[in-house]
């Protein structure tokens, strides 16, 4: 995953704080899972242009102990260790999305990622991916469907 700051254009952020997102429960899905972790993307949120999302990640130690993940962050995104991405797909090519970190936080065994991407807007597919070799959990890609993040998009609300 290349790590990036929440920085938008001045176009997307008129995009963005110019509509009421749309929330859709359908797109959670579980990207990665062993005995002690799970990997999760939950709490999607549609905008005209973007998916905004969270990655949810719950650890156990070999003694089943919750560790503090409170300051993991640059540990979790080094080299060997959990990689996303998001892969779109159009007639016969693939490429990878800009995937895009916008904060995170957590503790006791649990962090969250707050991510978004740019939707593509030529894409026949949408798929997130995600691998941590660390933890003994290799490379798992996810469908999500383009159209129900179409339709969601088409129902952004206006605000001004």
């Amino acid at each position: 995953m290349s790590v990036q700051l929440l920085i938008m254009s001045s176009d997307a952020q008129v995009r963005y704080f110019e509509v009421l997102p749309v929330t859709v429960a359908e797109l959670d899905r579980v990207l990665l899972t062993n005995e002690r972790t799970v990997v999760a993307m939950v709490a999607a949120r549609v905008l005209p242009t973007a998916l905004l999302f969270q990655i949810l990640i719950r650890i156990k130690d070999w003694d089943g102990t919750n560790p503090n993940l409170a300051f993991e962050l640059p540990h979790l995104l080094e080299p060997g260790n959990l990689r996303l991405g998001v892969r779109a797909q159009r007639a016969s090519e693939g490429l990878e999305v800009p995937l895009r970190v916008a904060g995170g936080g957590g503790g006791n065994g649990s962090f969250e990622l707050k991510m978004w991407f740019e939707l593509p807007s030529v894409a026949t597919g949408l798929q997130v991916w995600a691998e941590w070799l660390e933890r003994n959990l290799p490379e798992h890609n996810v469908e999500l469907d383009v159209h129900m993040i179409r339709a969601a998009a088409a129902r952004c609300i206006p605000l001004w």
